[in-house]
């Protein structure tokens, strides 16, 4: 077959986002997603760029503050400090009228009304961790272990149902550590839940990816104590924040270069 032939049908079978615009990301989560000091959306797009991709992110959340030296960031994203997964009462709720999870505003996130999102291509998704911390005292019957999962399963169906064409690739809960203070949440229930996750992502395999993010999958990294700001367990600095950077790249470019992006809307299996 002649070259110019290979050429047109391959242009023809990537998704039509990929062959005629740049890849719409956006970065979904909790306050690890929305830092922006550095926090690792910067070291992401970076990191994109150089690696020949075109991309830019999207949300409606903007934060642009100054990056490291040889750093830039496309701005927008869809990171919210505090949220849970939802649906539920969260401690995010008293600054947020009611809706401080995920779920609960995925319509004013993503809906067709959403001019800033109605092309996302791609969708990273980390949280879970104020599912600990913002909960319990809220809803006593609360179980993180029997309620988290089921919750993370809720949002992703949300998630598709307004996006049905959207690739979501979903980070495991990364791990809290530093070893001056006593962590404000134990490991062990994100070691039993995040295998869970692993099996919801693979009953929506078409469109949902999960990548283990407490393992960085890929990159040959691993979380060390010194990556988490000093007196904080939960959110990673710089050097953390550059791992995890690099975790989601390692995700985004193996799923487009080996083809993974979906081309049909998502149809939920019974």
């Amino acid at each position: 077959m002649r070259p110019a032939l290979l050429a047109v049908l391959f242009a023809a079978w990537l998704p039509l986002a990929a062959a005629d615009r740049p890849l719409a990301i956006m970065p979904l989560g909790d306050s690890i997603t929305a830092a922006a000091d550095p926090g690792y959306r910067g070291f992401l797009y970076r990191m994109l760029v150089d690696s020949g991709h075109a991309v830019h992110f999207v949300g409606t959340q903007s934060a642009k503050p100054s990056m490291p030296e040889g750093v830039t960031l496309d701005p927008d994203h869809e990171g919210h400090g505090g949220f849970s997964i939802g649906p539920g009462p969260s401690a995010a709720d008293g600054w947020t009228n009611g809706k401080g999870n995920l779920y609960a505003n995925l319509d004013d996130w993503l809906g067709p009304a959403q001019a800033k999102t109605r092309d996302v291509d791609i969708i990273l998704l980390h949280v879970g961790v104020n599912d600990f911390a913002n909960i319990k005292e809220r809803d006593p019957g609360y179980d993180l272990v029997r309620d988290l999962p089921t919750r993370y399963a809720g949002l992703l169906d949300k998630i598709l149902s307004l996006h049905p064409k959207v690739a979501i690739i979903m980070s495991s809960i990364i791990p809290g550590g530093n070893p001056d203070i006593n962590a404000v949440f134990p490991v062990g229930p994100f070691d039993q839940i995040n295998p869970r996750l692993k099996d919801i992502a693979a009953r929506r395999s078409s469109h949902v990816f999960f990548r283990d993010g407490a393992a960085l999958e890929g990159t040959g990294l691993k979380w060390e104590p010194s990556d988490w700001n000093k007196g904080d367990v939960v959110h990673p600095n710089a050097q953390g924040q550059k791992k995890f950077a690099t975790f989601w790249c390692t995700a985004i470019t193996g799923m487009i270069d080996q083809g993974k992006l979906p081309k049909k809307p998502y149809v939920k299996q019974p």
